[in-house]
């Protein structure tokens, strides 16, 4: 003879993990492409500790960290169809011509010189110092300056 047996019984606090998680998930999805990160959007990651390992500058990126720090804080004036002279934000090679503004260095080592003396970006009161600048709307701040001159000493990869 066989046995029917009950069904469990409905236990709803087996959900909770699974919402807690899932607006992580969705706070991390890459936005669209053809879409621009806002500059909230940009660098949602802790500031980096200058003494860790390599390991860090390693998984800094053009593609991945980089270019939407770039695309956030710069593509207003350095894209094809702004008036900054090199498409930064958008083509990666650009970043490895040698730059017209700061002799013997290459466009990604003069922006991030530009940045840290407060000439970038211009016209929104930016003093490169990214505590000073912390409450200045445009400004970057210490996690986005950190993590270009990590993907500068890294040899700037792709």
């Amino acid at each position: 003879m066989r046995v029917a047996h009950p069904a469990p019984p409905l236990r709803p606090w087996l959900l909770l993990p699974c919402l807690l998680i899932s607006p992580l998930l969705l706070a991390c999805s890459a936005p669209d492409d053809d879409e621009a990160p806002t500059a909230d959007q940009a660098w949602a990651a802790p500031p980096m500790d200058a003494s860790a390992p390599d390991v860090e500058a390693a998984a800094a990126r053009f593609e991945g960290a980089i270019q939407p720090i770039l695309r956030a804080y710069c593509a207003r004036c350095h894209t094809t169809q702004g008036a900054g002279g090199v498409n930064l934000a958008e083509v990666y090679e650009a970043n490895l011509q040698p730059a017209e503004a700061c002799p013997d260095q290459t466009v990604a080592e003069c922006s991030l010189t530009m940045i840290l003396d407060g000439r970038m970006p211009p016209e929104r009161g930016c003093t490169g110092d990214p505590v000073a600048d912390a409450t200045t709307p445009g400004c970057l701040g210490d996690a986005q300056i950190e993590a270009l001159r990590a993907w500068i000493e890294a040899g700037a990869p792709r």
